[in-house]
């Protein structure tokens, strides 16, 4: 799970990032951008290293679920039992599914995309702006030297542009991955339980009391972009530390009943 305290970081640097660039548009502190600016990059730095973890969580809950599906249905497949057998269409089609849960890019390329192009993208526009200043400052003005700057800003737009793509994805991930396992365990618990009566096990208690929210990405970009990035900071916390942390610590609840189930299939066996 992703340590709660890094949302607070996150959260810390980016208000603190706000706080001075009012202070900066009002005038009250002239070198006030410059520290924003350093304040907003890190805060940045911090949010990719945030979903390093929680893509990390994501393709390792993905290889748990994969080889729990395989064990279970390799277990009820070589049973005895008639009634257990009977379950081998459900435990295969689950296998199935599972198998085609995406395996997406290594976690380390989306952080390093996102660190990256925004330390790019935001050195390019403040060197860009600084030059545009200087450059109209002198008379008559050098029109090669502004259309440089002009370029060079622009390069940084889409660095930073390229840098939301990713962080966007990259929350589209972890909660659309989420929500499509969280679909498969849940009728891996309704087969679980029909094991358990059926080897005379006695009632499990496997049954999910969290469920991740189906969030909509095109809703929350169009969010993100209304409030000019600050939505960004619920998004964040929703889909990494609510959802996330949520369904991967009701996986560590449920894992004794599935593991006993599991287990007293394979002892019927031997």
């Amino acid at each position: 799970m992703v340590p709660r305290y890094l949302y607070f970081v996150y959260l810390a640097a980016y208000l603190v990032s706000l706080v001075i660039g009012i202070l900066a548009l009002t005038g009250i502190a002239p070198l006030a951008s410059v520290y924003g600016t350093c304040s907003s990059v890190f805060a940045h730095l911090v949010l990719a290293y945030i979903l390093y973890l929680a893509l990390s969580d994501v393709a390792e809950h993905r290889a748990w679920l994969i080889g729990l599906v395989r064990s279970l249905d390799e277990a009820v497949g070589g049973s005895s039992d008639e009634g257990v057998r009977a379950l081998s269409l459900t435990t295969g089609r689950l296998r199935s599914e599972a198998s085609r849960l995406p395996a997406r890019a290594k976690p380390a390329i989306f952080a390093a995309v996102i660190a990256s192009t925004n330390l790019a993208g935001t050195a390019l526009v403040l060197w860009a702006s600084s030059g545009v200043a200087r450059a109209a400052a002198t008379f008559p003005p050098n029109v090669e030297e502004l259309m440089l700057y002009a370029a060079a800003s622009l390069a940084g737009s889409a660095l930073l542009i390229v840098c939301l793509v990713f962080t966007v994805y990259a929350l589209h991930i972890v909660n659309g991955d989420l929500f499509r396992a969280e679909g498969i365990e849940e009728e891996l618990l309704v087969a679980v339980r029909e094991l358990a009566d059926g080897l005379g096990l006695g009632p499990v208690s496997a049954e999910r009391g969290f469920r991740v929210s189906k969030r909509s990405t095109a809703l929350y970009v169009v969010l993100t972009i209304v409030t000019l990035g600050y939505f960004m900071l619920y998004w964040v916390y929703a889909a990494v530390f609510k959802d996330l942390n949520g369904h991967l610590a009701e996986d560590e609840r449920l894992k004794p009943a599935i593991s006993g189930v599991l287990e007293g299939l394979q002892a019927a066996q031997g």
